[in-house]
Formats: structure tokens, sequence, C-alpha cells
């Protein structure tokens, strides 16, 4: 045992934080994007997309989305890119 360093959920022992794939709903980030990111594969050139079905963003907030300011457009090219 490492004196010092804790095991902790997403730390190794040596103290280097590991990368995690993301696993969540990924057709939520198609809605917070306002378009396809097509994440989904196949799914996401039918019509059973849900960004075709709802075009809003997703949360309980969505559907009156206020228009964004040049900074927000600018972190949200930023969070397409990652």
């Amino acid at each position: 045992m490492v004196v010092g360093h804790q095991n902790v959920e997403g730390f190794n022992i040596g103290g280097v934080k590991e990368m995690a794939r993301y696993t969540g709903p990924v057709c939520r980030l198609c809605r917070r994007e306002g378009q396809k990111l097509y994440l989904k594969g196949d799914k996401c050139y039918t019509d059973k997309c849900p960004v075709a079905k709802r075009n809003y963003a997703p949360g309980q907030h969505g559907q009156s989305r206020k228009k964004l300011t040049e900074y927000g457009l600018q972190l949200r090219e930023k969070q397409k890119s990652s």
C-alpha cells in the first residue's frame, strides 16, 4: 500500500485521474445543441430521432429557451467539438 494516496473511484493508486467514457443519454446532447450530432448511428437517420421529434432543449426549462449571447454561442461551439 502506498502511503498518502487514497484509492478513490476515478483515481488510481498513483493519484493520476483516469479518463472515462460518457455512457449517458447521447440524444440529450444532440437536443441541447439543436442539431443532429449522429452519436446514435442509424437512429439519427430515421424519423425516430429525438431531435426531429422534440425540437427543443432537454430539461425542465428547455421549451422556453432564451436567445443565447455571443459568448454563449462560442461556448456551444467549443462543446460541440469536444
